[in-house]
């Protein structure tokens, strides 16, 4: 059991300026009227019930000066004799609630560990006002654990479950193409919203008259499919087209703008099959993932 010091424990006096030599120090049990005994060290090897102040006014056991120390929040009383300190009566003073340093109810301290004295009990950091907690030299964290799991999340999977954000990269496959068509998608998730964008061609040979997108990853894909999303910088038969996507599951399916009657449509498998076709680079699309 670990003891600690009541702080800044002084010489005490009497009102006429000498010191409160014989007076009689006692330790209660916070809010009661339970003895509690003091230690004469963090070790708690020697504990006593009181402690007589010395001719100087202070605490003092065998002859030493100690600093009285005790494991828990606790009541103080200083008595001007023996005899009153026995029958627990005419306290000089006797302050209740008292937290010694380096202890809060409920809490120990060894070492680097903070524990719960309670069964069970929880651990709560609560900051005052606008402050943090912080975690400092986070690289030397090894080890996460919630509620005895250890959590084997990305940071980004972290982000996202706590407040909805999320970026990265995956490797977006085209079809409808004479040969693998592959290229880099970044991504941004903010909140119910996913932002897709490219920042190099990715085009190839056509051999067909539709164009898809496969690869996007679960957190990108939609709980409903999302149709018609404009976009530009679509590439047909080598030039640039206004277009529009729509995103099911891990595949966006591409569309042209094209004319019907007096209208314009967004017209999918109208895509020329040959020729040079795909998305150009600045391409990007957003759309609701929930």
């Amino acid at each position: 059991m670990a003891y600690y010091p009541i702080c800044l424990f002084p010489p005490q006096w009497h009102v006429d300026g000498a010191p409160a030599s014989g007076y009689v120090l006692k330790a209660y049990q916070d809010g009661t009227s339970t003895l509690l005994q003091m230690a004469t060290d963090n070790t708690g090897a020697t504990l006593v019930n009181t402690i007589t102040l010395n001719t100087q006014g202070y605490p003092s056991v065998s002859g030493n000066i100690v600093v009285p120390h005790v494991d828990q929040a606790c009541k103080l009383a200083l008595y001007p004799s023996q005899s009153a300190a026995d029958a627990n009566s005419g306290a000089v003073w006797n302050p209740d609630n008292l937290v010694p340093y380096n202890v809060s109810s409920n809490l120990s301290f060894s070492g680097n560990t903070i524990a719960s004295t309670n069964s069970n009990g929880n651990i709560i950091l609560d900051p005052n006002g606008t402050g943090e907690i912080l975690l400092n030299a986070v690289t030397n964290i090894q080890t996460l654990e919630l509620a005895g799991v250890e959590v084997v999340a990305t940071a980004a999977e972290i982000n996202s479950a706590c407040d909805g954000s999320a970026s990265g990269t995956f490797t977006g496959t085209l079809t409808g193409m004479a040969s693998a068509t592959t290229g880099t998608v970044h991504y941004r998730i903010s909140g119910e919203l996913a932002f897709l964008w490219i920042q190099s061609n990715i085009t190839g040979t056509s051999n067909s008259t539709a164009l898809t997108m496969t690869g996007l990853p679960a957190a990108l894909q939609p709980a409903a499919t999302r149709a018609g999303r404009p976009c530009g910088r679509i590439v047909d038969n080598g030039s640039t087209f206004v277009g529009g996507a729509s995103v099911t599951n891990d595949t966006i399916t591409f569309s042209l703008l094209r004319s019907s009657g007096s209208n314009y449509v967004l017209s999918t498998s109208v895509f020329t099959n040959s020729g040079t076709k795909g998305l150009e680079e600045g391409w990007g699309i957003s759309y609701s993932i929930r």
